[in-house]
């Protein structure tokens, strides 16, 4: 059961229940819950095969995720809140920026356009591109997308929940089809079938 950073548990009670492709992550549909809080078996077993015939999928592809009822428990979103203020402080800690450029910066990680960010900033639309472009050369970022990554990379802590879990919740491991075997460097390899020359 996920606690919270006091150590106490965090009661969630289900609203829905999503079903979302396990490859893509794509939802792909959602079943409410009972006042229970429970899944509707039937209906969602219906849905799920229905599904699994239109794409030639199997039920194992598909993984399920669990709207809360009252939304986020408040200790998930206070916890957020506290790493979104921390990384607004530490937004341009890792080059030399301006506080003119960290501003230009907090606008182009909300994926704001020149025109945008000079009318928020009171900046004329080339001043704009002056600053992105100071910051692109400060990150030696190629474009506004990779500036984005280096310029966030690392704010956030590791995660302290294991690796089987998912927001604290168990999450059952992958299951490999049989006859995957695994090469010296992890990465599944799959045998091979011969083909015999006809005679």
């Amino acid at each position: 059961m996920p606690k919270s950073s006091s150590g106490k548990p965090v009661v969630v009670r289900p609203e829905a229940f999503v079903f979302c492709e396990r490859k893509s992550g794509a939802m792909s549909f959602q079943v409410k819950a009972t006042p229970e809080g429970m899944v509707p078996v039937e209906w969602a077993a219906g849905l799920l095969a229905m599904h699994c015939v239109v794409r030639g999928q199997q039920p194992c592809d598909y993984r399920v995720l669990v709207v809360p009822h009252d939304g986020l428990p408040d200790s998930v979103s206070q916890r957020a809140l506290e790493l979104l203020e921390a990384s607004q402080t530490t937004i341009g800690s890792r080059a030399q920026v301006t506080p003119r450029e960290r501003e230009v910066l907090r606008c182009v990680l909300r994926h704001q356009s020149n025109k945008e960010i000079g009318a928020q900033l009171h900046l004329s639309e080339r001043t704009v591109k002056f600053h992105v472009s100071k910051l692109l050369a400060k990150y030696n970022a190629k474009d506004r997308i990779d500036l984005t990554g280096k310029a966030t990379a690392g704010l956030l802590p590791a995660s302290t929940a294991p690796a089987e879990s998912l927001f604290g919740f168990p999450v059952q491991p992958e299951r490999e089809p049989s006859g995957v075997r695994r090469s010296s460097d992890a990465r599944p390899m799959l045998p091979l079938l011969r083909v015999m020359p006809a005679s």
